[in-house]
């Protein structure tokens, strides 16, 4: 048996989704954030949260590579 990739999906983004989505992908977890509201995927991609948390964007930079934000619901889909 090949050994597969582990990918973690957060569905619906709110503080509790945000906050953990960053926070495994730091760990080099590869993770996709998922939400049907398409202007949030838009507010999280461009680093614009709608949360207040401290040392949100220095986590996201260590999270780079690792996490993608989507709206797309069968992103994590095998």
């Amino acid at each position: 048996m090949k050994d597969k990739e582990v990918v973690v999906g957060f569905f619906g983004l709110s503080h509790l989704g945000v906050v953990n989505a960053i926070s495994l992908a730091t760990k080099s977890v590869k993770t996709i954030g998922i939400d049907s509201n398409t202007e949030l995927i838009k507010s999280l991609r461009e680093k614009k949260w709608p949360i207040q948390e401290p040392e949100i964007d220095e986590q996201y930079v260590k999270a780079q590579g690792f996490i993608t934000f989507t709206d797309e619901l069968g992103a994590i889909s095998t």
